[in-house]
């Protein structure tokens, strides 16, 4: 079963990591929304072990796509 994906919503109500998402063009969001479908949605956490993620402590964790992982247009 999938994981599901939540963005931090400050108390105002503001999601900027979702703001910033927003706000990339075409191209890259539909990479970084297929990755996030493709890979940290299947693997939670776990993504981790992997070059994609890295845990930060605190039960924060980073997802990251790096450059020349991402095919060209």
């Amino acid at each position: 079963m999938p994981y599901e994906i939540e963005f931090y919503e400050d108390d105002s109500g503001s999601k900027p990591c979702l703001e910033w998402v927003r706000g990339l063009d075409v191209r890259k969001r539909r990479v970084l929304g297929t990755a996030l479908r493709e890979i940290l949605q299947q693997q939670g956490i776990s993504v981790c072990g992997s070059p994609f993620g890295k845990q930060l402590g605190g039960g924060l964790f980073e997802f990251r796509l790096r450059e020349e992982n991402v095919p060209p247009p």
